[in-house]
Parts: structure tokens; C-alpha cells; sequence
């Protein structure tokens, strides 16, 4: 199913670059001191932009990958596999279920972390993006216990 793929590799692409923009904040440390109007240097802001809006979208693509994945598990439509119940069925009651419902929590959780620090200008700790890091990688860890090797009998 090319829609299953597509979604899949935009989910992947999402939760890297969260990855990607929370390392990047975390090895640099002190930005270069380019300050805005909020007195925090800009390329900081950006990157901690770019990680929040890979967040936000974390959510939607996952939820899609989801979808797809229960209609292509029973051979049925998005409308037909959601209509028949198999979207509930896969998500609780299932191995993989539980494993998106973690996925879900982290991604709740790491929207929370971002969403704070953007309202939070002058953070004195490196907590919140160290906490931010650690939550995205395990999102994105979490992909691989969705592959055959993590599936069931069932």
C-alpha cells in the first residue's frame, strides 16, 4: 500500500527532525548570541520551533500510520477498516496497541515539553531539552517495536 508507506516515511521524517533540532540544541549548548526581541538567541528559537512543529506533527502521522495500518491488516478501506472496528481492535487489543498507546503518551508528553519551552523564554537549565531529547528518541525507538519481530501470534 503506497499510502502506508508514504505516511510511514513522513512519520519517520517528523520524529528525526525532532531528533535532529533537540540534539543540535543540546551539543551546542550557548547559540551564537544573535538575540531577538525576547533577548534568546535566534537560531535556538528556530531549532526549538522546528523540534515543537515535528512534535505537532508526530501526532497526526502516527495516527494515520495507525489507520493505514488496520486497513491494510484486514484488506479494507480507511472508512471500512474504521467502520468495522478494526482501528479499536488493533489499538486495544493487541501487543501493537499498547505500543501505540506508549508512542502516543511519549508524543503527548514531548508536545508538552516543547509547547513549555517555547513559552518559557529564558530557561537557566538545559533540563526541559535534555527531557525533550530523550522523549523524541524514544518515539522514534519505539517504530521498531511496530515490525514483524515486535508483532504477536494474533
Amino acid at each position: 500500500m503506497l499510502a502506508l508507506s508514504a505516511v510511514r516515511a513522513v512519520h519517520f521524517a517528523v520524529a528525526i527532525q525532532a531528533i535532529g533540532a533537540l540534539l543540535f540544541v543540546c551539543i551546542l549548548g550557548r547559540l551564537p548570541a544573535v538575540a531577538g526581541n525576547a533577548g534568546e538567541p535566534l537560531p535556538r528559537r528556530w531549532l526549538l520551533g522546528a523540534a515543537t512543529l515535528s512534535a505537532i506533527a508526530i501526532v497526526p502521522s502516527g495516527f494515520a500510520w495507525l489507520v493505514l495500518q488496520a486497513a491494510d491488516m484486514t484488506g479494507h478501506t480507511i472508512m471500512g477498516a474504521w467502520d468495522d472496528g478494526a482501528v479499536g481492535l488493533l489499538l486495544f487489543k493487541t501487543h501493537a496497541g499498547v505500543v501505540w498507546q506508549v508512542r502516543f503518551a511519549i508524543a503527548a508528553i514531548l508536545l508538552i515539553d516543547l509547547c513549555a519551552l517555547a513559552f518559557v523564554r529564558r530557561v537557566s537549565s538545559k533540563a526541559p531539552v535534555v527531557v525533550g531529547l530523550v522523549l523524541a528518541s524514544a518515539n522514534f525507538v519505539s517504530c521498531a517495536w511496530l515490525s514483524h519481530a515486535g508483532s504477536d501470534a494474533g
